[in-house]
């Protein structure tokens, strides 16, 4: 499938800071180096070039380098901090193709090694683009080597300001996170609760060096998975957005029948109200109970326990203002319903390993009214 573009030509001002790379070849030259050079402020990226740029990571010069002077398969720090291929693929390739390469822009950044060679921390994409079209120079900002630690860390950081917030991928924090640990980054947990908290304090330092756009949701997520890793136990079981929350019910036995259903909600209030209504509008003649079953999607990582005890196992205390029978009669206008239909905020799914002797991970908490 052919892409559609509107080319519209470059001003003359506009040609001197955007290179022609259709042709391939070495199309960069010391001109263009210098034109690089002079546009680009290093004060404007503290982040890379200056005081907030993470531990190790110290620029050394911009340059020109040969393909065949770039690493571009290293196994180890192939795609290091990214989960999968940057989304943005096609559209980078297509601006690159029918836009030309801006000299404007921070270019591909690449660590020296003690081979000589150059291995990629950022720009791996429009390196490849640009290999793709055939070219065999770029203008690059070495720095020096670092340690795989640091390199990571800083991949990511460069991968995670590209994005607007709540838009970096957090399964490449995540992964970054995990491999932290298993480096020794981040001390793992000790036996008592304060070395769990050390823990969390660390991989929520770590999580925030490298991203400032994640949501709460996503921190939260990262910080359960890095403690089932550290654990070999999942101490968290998380329901992001409610997701398989409809598979445990059924891996524990909480199975449809005709006259009795399982519906999932989250434990908050006014989005519970909504759901009730829509799910009550929708449900077959046959059905006589409607059994609502409460989880807390996912829960604070620094106390996951008094966050499921407060928003999940209270849940039925702080919704009972507007009891069942709000929930088996009130409706839209216009809706009918079944007499003999019963509807029940009837449990919660636990959540928590730690809370499993009181609370077994197995088994609905049922609330004291059903």
């Amino acid at each position: 499938m052919s892409v559609m573009t509107n080319v519209i030509p470059l001003s003359t001002e506009e040609e001197k800071i955007t290179v022609d790379v259709s042709k391939g070849g070495k199309v960069f030259t010391k001109q263009h180096l210098n034109t690089f050079s002079s546009l680009r402020n290093i004060k404007s990226y503290p982040k890379i070039y200056g005081s907030q740029a993470p531990k190790g990571v110290s620029y050394i010069e911009s340059t020109i380098l040969n393909d065949t002077q770039i690493d571009d398969n290293n196994k180890y720090f192939m795609q290091l901090a990214r989960v999968g291929v940057n989304p943005e693929k096609d559209s980078i390739e297509a601006d690159i193709t029918y836009n030309g390469y801006s000299l404007a822009e921070v270019p591909i950044l690449v660590m020296e090694t003690s081979s000589g060679n150059y291995v990629i921390l950022e720009g791996r994409t429009r390196y490849y683009a640009l290999r793709k079209l055939g070219v065999t120079n770029f203008i690059v900002d070495v720095f020096e080597e670092m340690t795989p630690a640091q390199a990571l860390r800083f991949a990511v950081l460069m991968n995670s300001e590209k994005k607007p917030f709540g838009k970096s991928t957090w399964l490449d924090v995540q992964k970054a996170i995990l491999k932290l640990i298993e480096f020794g980054e981040i001390e793992k947990i000790q036996d008592s609760v304060n070395g769990r908290e050390t823990f969390i304090d660390s991989v929520i330092h770590e999580i925030n060096s490298m991203s400032t756009k994640l949501t709460a949701s996503q921190i939260n997520l990262i910080v359960h998975k890095a403690e089932e890793t550290v654990t070999g136990v999942k101490q968290v079981k998380s329901f992001p957005n409610g997701e398989k929350t409809t598979d445990w019910l059924e891996e524990n036995g909480y199975i449809d029948s005709v006259e009795t259903i399982y519906v999932p909600i989250a434990a908050m209030k006014m989005h519970t109200v909504r759901s009730i209504i829509t799910n009550m509008k929708n449900i077959s003649e046959k059905v006589t109970e409607v059994r609502f079953v409460v989880h807390g999607g996912v829960l604070s990582a620094t106390n996951p326990e008094n966050d499921w005890k407060k928003r999940v196992l209270d849940f039925d205390k702080t919704f009972r203002e507007y009891e069942d029978a709000w929930i088996s009669h009130r409706f839209e206008k216009g809706t009918t319903r079944k007499n003999n239909l019963v509807a029940k905020i009837y449990g919660a799914i636990p959540m928590v390993e730690s809370l499993s002797h009181l609370y077994p991970m197995d088994r609905l908490v049922k609330y004291k009214l059903n």
